[in-house]
């Protein structure tokens, strides 16, 4: 009974000490509070409280992650310039048109030429044909003119062309005209004796002479090869006031 008693009283004992000890680390956690003085009040209040960091939200309620930023374009290359996002050539620069001015040709006057073609045949009377233009001074005329005949050769006949083609351009130089003449004449031999076949002069000049303004001249003279046929060509250009 008194063993029983004992370790009733040891336990007991053992429980008071632990519930004593329990208090003493108690008392230790606690701190000690220190009441501020006025100056230290005064420091808290100008100081700065950081906020409190927000809870992390829920993973189905996060913000998606930003897209991936795209690479950067490549350089381009020397000689080269970006327009519109688009690499190319650099533009060339704007030429300025050329403005061609028509240099005026000669003087502000008009010439008259005359072109005389004497056509002779032997001891015959001279046929004399004259082509006249008024050309401006610097400037070309061109004169084209045709006539269809027929012609007998032996018991038949057929028909022949006779043309005739003038060009010509003057041109004042000093107080002389300067002429370029050029001249296609052609015409029909006269019939020819019976048995014989017909057949035409055909003349082709292209020259050019210095005249006086309002003086014919002689500027060509053609033979026909096979007959005493004669071709001459006279030239007269005279300056229109």
């Amino acid at each position: 009974m008194n063993t029983r008693r004992i370790a009733i009283m040891a336990i007991a004992a053992l429980a008071l000490a632990a519930c004593v000890s329990a208090q003493t680390v108690t008392a230790a956690a606690v701190p000690k509070v220190v009441m501020p003085s006025a100056a230290s009040h005064i420091t808290l209040a100008h100081a700065s409280i950081a906020p409190a960091a927000p809870a992390p939200l829920p993973d189905d309620q996060q913000a998606p992650p930003p897209p991936p930023v795209p690479p950067a374009p490549p350089a381009p290359p020397s000689g080269q310039k970006v327009m519109g996002g688009v690499v190319g050539s650099a533009p060339m620069p704007a030429q300025t048109p050329k403005v061609q001015i028509r240099m005026p040709r000669g003087q502000a006057v008009n010439i008259k030429v005359e072109l005389t073609i004497v056509d002779q045949i032997g001891a015959k009377p001279p046929v004399r044909k004259t082509v006249m233009a008024t050309i401006a001074d610097g400037y070309d005329s061109r004169i084209r003119s045709q006539v269809i005949v027929w012609v007998k050769s032996g018991p038949s006949s057929s028909q022949a062309a006779a043309p005739l083609s003038v060009d010509i351009s003057p041109l004042i130089e000093g107080n002389k005209i300067r002429v370029d003449l050029g001249l296609e004449y052609t015409l029909p031999d006269p019939p020819p004796s019976e048995g014989e076949r017909a057949g035409n002069t055909q003349v082709t000049e292209r020259l050019s002479v210095l005249l006086e303004s309002g003086v014919s001249a002689i500027v060509s003279q053609a033979m026909d090869p096979l007959t005493d046929r004669k071709v001459t060509v006279e030239v007269k250009a005279t300056i229109l006031k």
